[in-house]
């Protein structure tokens, strides 16, 4: 990774679970019954201080392949949705961080209907760039990794 990381003092977790809630609510309002708000993001555990953040989303029906597992677009955007809320809490909201790149590796599928887990861990931050990666796992099974991705996020300051 290029550049150098930022020195950011640690936001503590409940103050990043509720940012994290805060931009949940406000895609809702933004962009009610888009992609994103379909996904019904919640936030689980933080911890800030590992650089690791969590994530539980719904899946439905709608969302499958046509041989019955979640589309794989449906998948990357979870990712995308889970790292790129993120990328936006960590700068507190003022700043715009579009993806700017993303890779994704499939390990076993998730099916429509099962709860997935999003494990999402900052890598670095630099003045222009977020990196982050994220692991996904079906709720039941949260021991058999089904999805990983890493990602870079660009900073723009508002």
């Amino acid at each position: 990774m290029s550049g150098e990381s930022k020195e950011k003092s640690v936001i503590p977790a409940e103050d990043m679970e509720q940012r994290l809630s805060y931009w949940i609510e406000e895609l809702h309002k933004r962009a009610p019954d888009s992609i994103g708000d379909l996904l019904r993001f919640r936030v689980g555990s933080c911890s800030p201080e590992a650089g690791e953040y969590c994530f539980h989303v719904y899946t439905d029906q709608w969302m499958k392949n046509a041989f019955g597992s979640l589309h794989g677009g449906i998948i990357s955007t979870i990712m995308d949705q889970g790292m790129g809320m993120l990328a936006t809490c960590l700068m507190d909201g003022k700043a715009i961080t579009p993806t700017v790149q993303m890779n994704i590796v499939y390990h076993r599928p998730i099916l429509p209907g099962d709860g997935v887990l999003l494990k999402v861990y900052v890598e670095s931050i630099t003045r222009t760039l977020i990196y982050m990666r994220a692991e996904a796992m079906n709720e039941a099974q949260p021991d058999k990794l089904c999805v990983t991705a890493s990602g870079v996020f660009f900073v723009k300051m508002l």
